[in-house]
């Protein structure tokens, strides 16, 4: 600014003699002078207060850029915990899945084992012949009613792991040896 004024002044100096004109003149130029001064003045004040609102508003934007960076930052820590996390359940969740697989194999193994004692036991229930009551050598009363008692009871405590037709076959069975028994029924 100061060279401005100084050299706008040097200018003036130096044009001074090669006019040859009146006061009137040379002072409407100064006049000039100082009106051009002010104008470069207000301006150089308005260049400063807007390169002071351009950096303000460019560190507000810094501080704005810098939080928003913090707090993406933990939002990712955030993700990363919760993504840990999830691993550690499904890895979790996966060893349950394989300890019920396996006990659902071995339980499934001792069914197929159940069920196959079960069906050897109709089988040969079914390839005896029904006992004759008053046959000599034959199955005593008392034989029956206990034959027909624990295959009863057999029954209700066993029965959920009988397939429902070969139990019905069996509870059929009883029920016509204990309807022989009170009949009194020897030829069953």
């Amino acid at each position: 600014m100061k060279k401005l004024t100084a050299l706008t002044f040097i200018i003036l100096l130096a044009a001074a003699p090669a006019f040859s004109g009146t006061k009137e003149e040379v002072i409407r130029l100064q006049s000039d002078v100082l009106q051009l001064q002010n104008q470069v003045l207000e301006l150089q004040k308005s260049f400063d207060n807007r390169g002071g609102s351009l950096q303000s508003l460019l560190e507000q934007l810094n501080d704005q850029v810098a939080t928003t960076n913090r707090a993406l930052e933990q939002l990712v820590d955030v993700m990363r915990g919760q993504k840990s996390d999830i691993v550690d359940s499904v890895s979790g969740l996966k060893l349950e899945i394989q300890g019920v697989s396996v006990k659902l194999d071995e339980t499934n193994n001792r069914l197929v084992a159940l069920h196959q004692k079960v069906e050897e036991q109709q089988i040969k229930a079914e390839s005896r012949r029904m006992p004759v009551l008053n046959e000599p050598g034959g199955p005593k009363p008392d034989q029956i009613y206990s034959l027909a008692y624990n295959t009863e009871k057999f029954l209700k405590d066993q029965g959920d792991k009988i397939s429902g037709e070969n139990k019905t076959k069996v509870e059929d069975a009883v029920k016509e040896l204990r309807e022989a028994i009170e009949a009194g029924d020897t030829e069953r």
